[in-house]
Formats: C-alpha cells, structure tokens, sequence
C-alpha cells in the first residue's frame, strides 16, 4: 500500500529506528506465528484484528492497538477485512515498554501520526520532518490495562487443551467437571491452573472468551440477536447487558461509537 513495501522483513533492516507500513488483510486471513528483531505495534486502522501471542490473545478494535515486544512470537488473524497498520520500533528505544505484550489505547493524535507514518517513506533523514512524526509516534504511545480486551492463555497443557477448545467453541457451557474427564486433570486442578496462569477464575475467562468472540462476529456486521444466540445466551439483553459492562456500551452501538 502507498507505493511501499508489505513484506515485513524489509522493515528490520532499515537504518531509520521507527518505520511503519501498511497492508490490507481479507476476512478470516491468517498470518502465520513469526517474531521479529524489532518490536511493533499493531494497528487496525479499519476492521478487528485477533492478535495470539504465546502469553495470551487480544482483540484489537479501531480505537486500540497492540504492542508487541521484540522476538514476541505471535500470529494474527483478520475477523473482518482489515486495514493493517504496522510501526516497527528499534529495540534499544523500548526501555518503557512492558516485556510482554499490551493494549495501546490510540487517541486522535496517535491515530493520525500512525496514518501518516504508513505514507512517510521508510528512508528518511534523521534531521526531517518525516524523522520527527516518527519520534512524536513513539512518544505518544501509552500502554493501558484494559482487560477487556485481553486474554490470557494458561501455560499447563492441560489447562491450555480446555483454553483452545473453549476459545475454538465459546458458547460451549460445560462445567469443568465435564472438561476435566477430557483434559486429564480434575475439576479442582483446572480452577487452580486457571486462577493461577491467567489471573482469573476459568468461569470468568470463559466469559472473557464469549466478549472478544461477539467483537469478531459484531466487526463482520452479525446482527446482536445472532450474535447472543451464537454464544449460548438465551436472551438477548442478558448478553447486552455482559457486554455493556465490559466495554461501557450497547453492543449495538460499539462499532459506531469508535468512529
């Protein structure tokens, strides 16, 4: 896109510390688990973005983005035609950042310095203006705890067999008495795991699940009504009203209101 390079690999090996780039991803494309020498952010300028790093999962709407921290391994996945924007970051100018992956909440000013560094040309002078939108990037950059949007993956394989299956079919509701007869561990060794590796009981990441899967099926235009009866609830105002707590509005209205 913008007359530049989509490869990647082009990008580590630039003398100038922040590039960025951008690429246009098609429903349900896959980019296959890679790291790379430089850390990055993650940006869907348009369409939600699933983002599966070896810590955890997040989802990243318009209105967020991810960091990735350098030799992350990590893949993504496109849940709606995405408008991917990616800026590349020297290790060496990282110090602040968290060593694991994290949401980035993108204000109007970071937004619009990510739009214009994809244009910029990666070589650049590093006394110009191209140089300096670089460096404001980088300075605008804040790392948020915004839960919402993340999810943990335990480390066990047990826990992690019950993580991927409930992730594959959220709206599945067994207990884990049920789960523990196909994971090989009892019912109180995968609440323990669970709490222990991602920081929350497995009844609250299994709803953790249902919310970033109703964000992929909302980014693609699926009606509310769909989208609760996909992920098992009965009634629509009881997954409403799961989500407006999450997220502080109407499922309706989220995608609207990040505009």
């Amino acid at each position: 896109m913008f007359g530049k390079s989509e490869h990647r690999s082009d990008y580590q090996r630039t003398a100038r510390p922040v590039v960025a780039m951008a690429r246009r991803l098609q429903q349900g494309e896959l980019t296959s688990p890679h790291r790379h020498r430089r850390a990055q952010l993650i940006y869907a300028a348009s369409g939600v973005l699933s983002v599966e790093a070896q810590d955890g999962v997040w989802v990243v709407p318009p209105e967020r983005a991810v960091w990735i921290p350098a030799m992350m391994r990590h893949g993504l996945r496109a849940a709606s035609n995405v408008e991917l924007h990616n800026v590349y970051v020297e290790p060496a100018l990282t110090q602040r950042f968290p060593a694991r992956c994290a949401v980035v909440a993108v204000t109007p000013l970071l937004r619009a310095l990510i739009g214009e560094a994809v244009i910029l040309p990666a070589r650049h002078a590093p006394d110009s203006r191209h140089a300096r939108v670089m460096a404001l990037l980088l300075e605008c950059i804040e790392v948020k705890p915004i839960s919402a949007l993340t999810l943990p993956m335990p480390e066990d394989s047990r826990a992690l067999r019950l993580a991927l299956q409930v992730r594959a079919q959220p709206s599945i509701s067994h207990g884990l008495a049920q789960h523990a007869d196909q994971t090989g561990a009892s019912r109180r060794t995968l609440e323990r795991l669970f709490r222990e590796q991602t920081g929350m009981p497995f009844g609250r990441w299994r709803q953790q699940a249902l919310l970033m899967r109703a964000l992929e099926l909302l980014a693609i235009g699926t009606p509310v009504t769909h989208v609760a009866s996909t992920l098992g609830y009965a009634e629509v105002a009881a997954f409403s009203s799961m989500f407006q707590r999450a997220l502080g509005t109407a499922p309706s209205r989220y995608f609207s209101s990040q505009v």
